[in-house]
């Protein structure tokens, strides 16, 4: 099982314009750009609750999913 490191808000508040490559399972990837961070409510206190808004080259959509993996 791969163990992904998942971003903070404060680390992604820090990287607002910054362009990623957003990649799916297969491996198909394009740029987007970070636009905004939102901060969410938590269950408790043991979790966090963020979104976070990118802009996608005309024309690509990318379906939303998180970073679980249940194996």
């Amino acid at each position: 099982m791969t163990t992904i490191k998942m971003p903070t808000h404060a680390d992604l508040l820090a990287r607002i314009n910054t362009i990623f490559l957003v990649r799916n399972a297969e491996g198909f990837g394009t740029q987007a750009q970070l636009i905004d961070v939102y901060e969410g409510i938590a269950m408790n206190a043991r979790y966090v609750s963020y979104s976070m808004q990118l802009a996608l080259p005309l024309g690509v959509n990318l379906p939303q999913a998180d970073a679980r993996r249940d194996n």
